[in-house]
């Protein structure tokens, strides 16, 4: 049951037939192939389609901002409601205050994310200074 010295001695009691199957694994015209699309593979410019934000997903985006803080306000409520003793007109300007104060953070936050430029973004600006600069 082996070839060369490869496989078991007895196929008895090894749950297998005892078949041998060639080994391609030292196959030099594979090997060429992968060496060649590796080659290929390095030498194509690696570019990638600039994905842009689509008006949908902007639009999307300040619901759910919206959403979050209008639940936000909806948990206070609640809270209030069921552990003080106020009236709802003390409610209604709590939750007022506190819907303005929730507004005022999320505005700030975005400002701040306007004016923040990642470090990827940051790195691209030389390369597009030097690439103007040659031309």
């Amino acid at each position: 049951m082996s070839h060369n010295g490869v496989g078991l001695k007895t196929a008895k009691g090894s749950s297998t037939s005892g078949h041998i199957q060639r080994s391609l694994a030292h196959n030099e015209y594979n090997n060429k192939n992968y060496t060649k699309r590796a080659q290929e593979a390095k030498q194509k410019p690696k570019t990638r389609a600039v994905v842009k934000p689509s008006i949908k997903d902007a639009k999307l985006k300040i619901h759910q901002d919206k959403r979050s803080i209008q639940l936000q306000v909806s948990e206070y409520r609640d809270h209030l409601e069921d552990s003080t003793d106020l009236t709802d007109q003390d409610i209604d300007h709590k939750c007022q205050l506190f819907k303005e104060k929730l507004q005022n953070e999320h505005k700030e936050l975005k400002r701040v994310e306007s004016l923040y430029t990642s470090r990827k973004e940051r790195l691209k600006e030389p390369q597009k200074i030097k690439k103007e600069d040659e031309s």
